[in-house]
């Protein structure tokens, strides 16, 4: 086998066809689509100096592709999670290379090809940190398979970062079932709970496709909540807009109004087998009920009727998500060896033999 790599800084400037093949024959998840890469590019949810896909060929064949962004880790990580968990160290102004990082809970190396595409991949990475001076490059939210093994096998490091969250559908069909078999007790009970105040309350829920009408307002709303929580920096509502509309039919809206406002909405990913509870906003002033109770029946409804085999949910929020019947699954952090370590030492040493003459 004969692998040469590259870097090209559009989704576009792969071939087309030969992505969709390594997609599916490597099952990526719609975080990998390239409608949803090509909109990542032209509307960041978090600023990127630069976007790279390092792709890998096996001859003629597309083997292998990641994509990454040089971005602040200030940005990209706020609350320090990386610096806690992992062997990443930036300085305050440095840059690194990132994958999808926080807006993506389910990153990969896209590869097909075996051992040796991966080592190619990871050395161009490496090549590709170096030039753009960061210290690391990080795939993070990375779950546990062949990638985590194959990556610790090459002297990367693989540390634990946090939970993502996920419903399995096999044997239920119908909502009923789902929350006599799937929620825990106190999670029937409130979700039944929920359910009766929203029905009584004159709200309504609607599952909403393109063109969507009121997609501005619900932006607006997941910046509010997002600012809510400590990061005002994600989900700036005109470019998540316009990510959402570029993304087209694989997106489903799950919206919440009380009369004629929203008060809460999902934007979720239609996935094949697989529905994704993306990113979502919430108002519970002047209702009696909970928004995100009723966002996840809604979305869960829609799962079952379109025979989806998997419900997934994002980070976070640990304990409504157990109460949701959600089940945590455990996300990792690929960390480089730091890039600039050797050339810090000849710098060092190139002083040192300065002033020795």
């Amino acid at each position: 086998m004969t692998v040469v790599t590259d870097v090209v800084t559009r989704i576009d400037d792969v071939d087309a066809g030969a992505y969709l093949a390594l997609r599916r024959a490597c099952g990526a998840s719609a975080f990998y689509d390239p409608r949803l890469l090509r909109a990542v590019e032209r509307s960041p949810l978090l600023p990127a100096d630069k976007a790279f896909y390092v792709v890998a060929y096996d001859g003629a064949r597309l083997a292998g592709l990641v994509p990454m962004y040089l971005q602040s880790p200030a940005v990209v990580d706020p609350f320090g999670v990386l610096a806690q968990a992992t062997s990443a160290r930036f300085e305050p102004d440095a840059r690194g290379l990132f994958s999808h990082v926080m807006h993506c809970y389910d990153s990969t190396v896209v590869w097909d090809g075996g051992p040796a595409v991966l080592e190619a991949l990871f050395d161009r990475m490496t090549v590709l940190g170096k030039g753009q001076a960061t210290r690391h490059f990080v795939i993070m939210n990375v779950a546990d398979g062949p990638l985590l093994a194959a990556a610790r096998g090459l002297g990367l490091s693989v540390s634990y970062m946090f939970d993502r969250f996920h419903l399995d559908l096999a044997g239920v069909d119908d909502f009923e079932t789902l929350i006599a078999r799937k929620l825990p007790q106190d999670g029937r009970h409130e979700m039944r709970r929920q359910l009766r105040k929203f029905a009584a309350s004159g709200a309504r829920a609607a599952i909403e496709t393109v063109p969507f009408a009121r997609l501005d307002e619900l932006t607006e709303l997941c910046h509010q909540t997002t600012a809510r929580r400590g990061t005002p920096q994600y989900l700036p509502p005109a470019p998540l807009a316009h990510l959402v509309r570029s993304c087209g039919d694989m997106i489903r809206l799950v919206v919440v109004y009380d009369h004629d406002r929203i008060v809460g909405g999902v934007i979720c990913i239609d996935d094949g087998p697989v529905l994704h509870v993306w990113l979502g906003g919430m108002a519970y002033d002047g209702i009696d009920f909970s928004p995100y109770s009723v966002c996840f029946a809604e979305a869960y409804k829609y799962a079952l009727a379109h025979g989806k085999r998997r419900v997934e949910a994002g980070r976070l929020n640990a304990k409504i998500k157990h109460r949701l019947g959600l089940t945590p699954q455990p996300l990792h952090a690929i960390v480089s060896p730091d890039l600039l370590a050797g050339a810090q030492r000849g710098v060092a040493a190139a002083r040192v033999g300065a002033t020795a003459g």
